[in-house]
């Protein structure tokens, strides 16, 4: 009975951990995505200006909004899971110095790096059995019938 557990928890956690990670980067680029759409991203990037990030402006913000969300993709079907784990933890550590580099926001920055742990855990592990990357990996193991 425990071993049929572990082999669930082996098959099925993997994927349940890169969905929770990646549904947080793919509202938050909803988001901006709605800003942009109905403000003309002016609270965003009156955000970044206000933080002063280098070069703020529309174009950072749409860079930003695809960043989120398409790496948010890539990490739930498992596509260069990889590639996608260690972008989003390059940016949440950025997200960390700009906006939570204070002693009022020591809790946010905290939780980034909780994301952040579980992002280089992805990095290290890869993305487990029910995964794009898988499938692509048992594919090209397969001796071809020509």
């Amino acid at each position: 009975m425990m071993q049929k557990c572990e082999n669930w928890c082996a098959s099925y956690y993997p994927v349940l951990g890169r969905v929770f990670l990646a549904l947080l980067f793919i509202y938050a680029g909803y988001e901006k995505l709605m800003d942009v759409l109905n403000a003309g991203g002016v609270n965003m990037v009156g955000l970044m200006q206000y933080v002063k990030i280098p070069m703020a402006g529309m174009a950072l913000l749409i860079l930003i909004i695809a960043v989120e969300i398409i790496a948010g993709l890539m990490l739930i079907v498992g596509y260069k899971t990889k590639w996608a784990a260690c972008t989003l933890t390059i940016f949440t550590i950025l997200t960390i110095y700009f906006f939570h580099f204070q002693a009022a926001q020591i809790l946010e920055a905290l939780k980034n790096v909780a994301i952040i742990g579980g992002l280089l855990y992805v990095s290290a592990f890869g993305s487990g059995s029910w995964s794009i990357d898988a499938w692509q990996s048992k594919k090209s193991s397969t001796p071809s019938m020509n």
